[in-house]
């Protein structure tokens, strides 16, 4: 078998279709208000570990420093949309 020859199972991989999406946790956390936040728990449960009272949730989404890091993130936001492209047609192609 030569290399450029694909087995039957990679042709049949490649057609599966694949439907990738890039969601961002700190977009979706700094742009939700504070009564949104059982929501967000249920979208990123991952993110919110056991025993934190959601005081804490709220105080880091009004928390003036982490707003700031957040801002400083979203200049670089063409860049990420960048990254997501690429990962996407990575797994797409």
């Amino acid at each position: 078998m030569s290399c450029e020859q694909k087995s039957k199972v990679e042709k049949q991989v490649e057609e599966i279709p694949v439907d990738i999406k890039v969601e961002r946790f700190d977009k979706a956390f700094f742009e939700a208000k504070p009564e949104d936040l059982g929501k967000l728990k249920k979208q990123y449960p991952y993110f919110f570990p056991a025993g934190n009272d959601d005081a804490v949730w709220i105080q880091k989404m009004q928390e003036p420093i982490w707003r700031e890091v957040y801002a400083e993130v979203q200049k670089n936001t063409p860049i990420l949309n960048r990254c997501a492209k690429s990962l996407i047609r990575f797994f797409s192609t």
